[in-house]
């Protein structure tokens, strides 16, 4: 079921409004007694939810929703669409949690298909629990073979081990879209998205200022593998990812676990981004293929201002490389593999303007391949 104490709701719904409606309202101005109806709203987004039917939408009316049936909304396997009537500034769901009494907004986890939507809200306050291993997905917790819909919904000031606003594993994929992540910490990876063991797309969101702990991987965006034998081809396309930072990765981190991860990074603005040790834009370990982005401005204490790549095959298209800065060597690239060859295939792409610090080795470009060391100052990949 999608809530526990449905007889709680009961009491609240006239039967014949659940025979002639297709659209329930929520007002956080409700005046009881309460139908869902236009004239007479429900007070909670749960109780929408709960008297829908697949296909049928919960238009939430401009307020803030907390508290009570206002979070921890499991949608059960219902095909519906929960929806703001207004965007994200109209209506903000804040979910109140904290380490100790942990609460997020949305679950999917019986398998939902697209048809299962959540649309144009703010979504704050979330906190997963403990911050230890498994306790992932602060405002959104999205597994077990489930593929939802979120679009122009804006994330902020949420918290997780993994994911600090939307985790999503164990062979879901979803698509986000046109979505805003900002202010948002993971514990571990993924300050505002992990994708584990999955394949969603990430289309045309923006990333800023998130952030992950000491020992921590990508910023903004984590992709691994926790299952062995297990894939991981997430797309991010469209995306700008700016002023996030982690340990490794500060705006993405691809992990090369098994081998089964090879994302695609396209058409993307990747600017901005710091890592204490490696990759300030992207660490790109694993196989994963970057085209038509731009990332620049990015800095590293360690290796590999602009990207960082160790072990794996990395293909890099149309890409402009510029202006990153590396604490120690390869201020635009690090590559580093102990196999005959780096495992970097590069096309049409510019690497220009990176730098290390002064005295530092690799200005531009380090390449590490069976322990031999290449540097270059500029290069010019044409295909």
């Amino acid at each position: 079921m999608r809530f526990q104490s449905l007889s709680v709701v009961m009491l609240c719904v006239v039967p014949s409004a659940v025979v002639a409606q297709t659209t329930w309202f929520v007002d956080d101005d409700c005046v009881p007694p309460t139908n869902g109806s236009s004239a007479a709203p429900f007070c909670t987004i749960g109780e929408g939810m709960w008297a829908a039917r697949n296909g049928e939408i919960v238009l939430v009316r401009p307020g803030t929703y907390a508290g009570g049936w206002n979070a921890d909304l499991n949608f059960d396997g219902w095909a519906g669409t929960v929806r703001c009537d207004g965007g994200p500034s109209d209506c903000t769901i804040d979910c109140g949690g904290t380490a100790t009494d942990p609460h997020r907004a949305f679950i999917f986890e019986s398998g939902e298909s697209a048809t299962s939507v959540v649309q144009g809200f703010t979504i704050t306050g979330g906190h997963a629990g403990p911050t230890t291993m498994g306790w992932n997905g602060g405002a959104i917790l999205i597994q077990n073979n489930s593929n939802p819909t979120i679009k122009h919904c804006t994330f902020h000031d949420n918290f997780a081990w993994y994911g600090g606003a939307i985790v999503i594993q164990s062979n879901s994929n979803p698509t986000i879209q046109d979505c805003t992540f900002r202010d948002n910490y993971a514990g571990a990876g993924g300050g505002a998205l992990t994708t584990l063991d999955s394949s969603p797309i990430v289309r045309n969101c923006s990333f800023v200022n998130n952030s992950t702990g000491v020992q921590s991987w990508g910023g903004a965006i984590a992709i691994r593998l926790f299952v062995e034998g297990a894939i991981n081809n997430t797309l991010i396309d469209g995306c700008l990812i700016t002023q996030n930072d982690a340990q490794e990765g500060g705006g993405i981190y691809t992990s090369n676990y098994w081998g089964g991860v090879s994302p695609t990074i396209q058409n993307c603005t990747i600017v901005n981004n710091w890592t204490s040790f490696t990759g300030g834009g992207i660490t790109a370990e694993g196989r994963p293929t970057i085209r038509n982005c731009v990332i620049a401005n990015n800095t590293t204490d360690g290796h590999g201002g602009g990207i960082f790549g160790d072990n794996g095959n990395r293909t890099i298209t149309d890409c402009r490389i510029t202006d990153n800065y590396a604490g120690v060597s390869g201020g635009g690239l690090f590559f580093s593999d102990g196999k005959t060859t780096s495992g970097l295939t590069m096309i049409n792409t510019l690497v220009a303007g990176n730098r290390s610090s002064a005295g530092a080795i690799g200005g531009m470009v380090r390449v590490i391949v069976a322990g031999r060391s290449d540097d270059y100052q500029e290069l010019h990949f044409l295909g």
